[in-house]
Parts: C-alpha cells; structure tokens; sequence
C-alpha cells in the first residue's frame, strides 16, 4: 500500500516543525536511534522524516540542473549576440573611409568588449551560474563519497 503524500511530496502526518528539528540533528550526525531516543519518538517516525528530506534534496536538485541548463543556455545566446554584433562592427569599421564613423564605431566596439567582459566576470547570470554549478558539484562529490 502506498503512503499518502502532501503536495510538496511529504509524507502526510509528518509535522514540519520535527521535520526540522531532525534535520538539525541529522546534521549533527545523529543516528536515527539517536535521534529518535532525543526527540521521544517513534525510530519509524524518523525513517519517514529521513526518506521525506532526502525525496525533497532529489527534487530540488533536479530544479537546479534544469535551472542551470536555463541559465547556461541564456547566457551563451547572450554572449553569441554580443560576438555577432562585434562581427558586423569590425566589418563595418573596415570597409568605411569616414573617420567619423570609424571613431563612433571603435567606440561601440569598446562598449561591447566592456559589456561581454561584464557579463563573463561578475554579471548576475554569470555569479548565478557559478553558484548552481557549485551546488551540483557539491553535491556530486557527495554522493561519490557515499557510494
């Protein structure tokens, strides 16, 4: 028989508050024994916690993959714009005599390298990228250390 989930995937019954507080000390690297002797509960009630907190880690990890793939996917459409209109300036610059036009356009050029330099170095989408491939890692090195 299947036990009867929430919306957010959590076993029904299992109140947030001791969710919490077995996480704590499930950080603390309580064993459940330990933890279900400290908090005067059921070892079950712990197993369940355990299972609900580890199905949550799972599905958040997986919102972060996608997320990044987003992010990753964003971010090179933006820097393969910024390349394309790099292009067409030097064409531009290139093939004008004007010097007036030569000078606005070196310009823009400089505009744009600042703008990409901006962006690969500390841009939001960048630090944000950074950050989920961190996390992933992370997470990675964890579960290769456990298996």
């Amino acid at each position: 028989m299947s036990e009867k989930r929430n919306s957010n995937g959590d076993h029904k019954g299992i109140d947030p508050d001791l969710k919490r507080k077995i996480y704590t000390l499930l950080l603390k690297n309580l064993t459940s024994e330990e933890i279900a002797a400290a908090l005067n509960i059921h070892p079950r009630v712990v197993s369940k916690s355990i299972a609900s907190i580890l199905a949550g880690i799972d599905r958040k990890g997986k919102g972060y993959e996608d997320t990044a793939r987003t992010l990753h996917r964003e971010y090179r459409f933006c820097i393969d714009g910024l390349n394309e209109v790099l292009r067409e300036l030097w064409l531009l610059f290139h093939s004008s005599d004007d010097e007036g036009i030569k000078i606005r356009v070196l310009k823009m050029i400089m505009d744009l390298y600042e703008a990409r330099i901006r962006m690969l170095e500390d841009g939001e989408v960048a630090a944000k990228v950074r950050e989920l491939v961190n996390i992933l890692e992370d997470e990675a090195k964890e579960t290769d250390g456990q298996g």
